[in-house]
């Protein structure tokens, strides 16, 4: 079950909201204006990024989650991103994007955290067991986060990761009558600043 009110969160959100504390607790973690999430691909022409457009404005929820040494396992944390809100600075590639995500039958990404490990104070390297869904396909992953702290409440959280299209059995658009083919391999590009109260 995802939760309501955050379609607006990335997964660092709520990593950062079990940081420094002890046993089971919960933290509120608010995501500032400043972050940004793209995707990013290559064609046979060329290259392309599409932007999550007002997307990953302030919100803030609770995440609950439970500590067994280092590391920290979440219950029902989930969260979804819209397609729609995604824009490549082409209303052609922006439409592709959205018709090979399927977004009218399946509208968002979903994310569910299980599991967090190397989360310590200050900067340092994480590792997230994630569910991700696209186009009604869920595969499993082990991110990598960058993370870094700015002030005793406040991070920056980044992610390059790449993934294969065919993994989630979605075809690579085309264009031109199939002249221009996009690679099946796309980037997610995750700049984040939070804060964790």
């Amino acid at each position: 079950m995802f939760i309501k009110n955050a379609l607006k969160l990335t997964p660092l959100a709520l990593c950062l909201a079990s940081m420094l504390c002890n046993a089971q607790g919960t933290k509120h973690v608010t995501i500032l204006p400043e972050s940004t999430f793209s995707l990013s691909g290559t064609s046979n022409v060329n290259h392309f990024t599409c932007n999550m457009t007002k997307g990953l404005s302030r919100n803030q929820l609770a995440v609950c989650y439970q500590e067994k040494e280092d590391l920290y396992t979440f219950d029902n944390s989930g969260f979804a991103l819209n397609i729609n809100k995604f824009d490549c600075e082409n209303s052609r590639m922006t439409h592709d994007l959205q018709d090979a995500l399927q977004s009218d039958e399946f509208p968002v990404i979903k994310f569910e955290l299980l599991s967090i490990k190397g989360l310590v104070a200050g900067d340092c390297e994480a590792e997230a067991e994630s569910l991700i869904t696209i186009a009604g396909n869920t595969n499993k992953y082990l991110l990598t986060y960058q993370v870094k702290q700015v002030s005793e409440e406040s991070y920056k959280i980044e992610l390059k990761a790449n993934f294969n299209m065919r993994d989630f059995n979605i075809t690579p658009p085309t264009a031109l009558m199939g002249i221009v083919k996009v690679n099946e391999i796309i980037s997610i590009n995750l700049h984040l600043h939070v804060t964790m109260k």
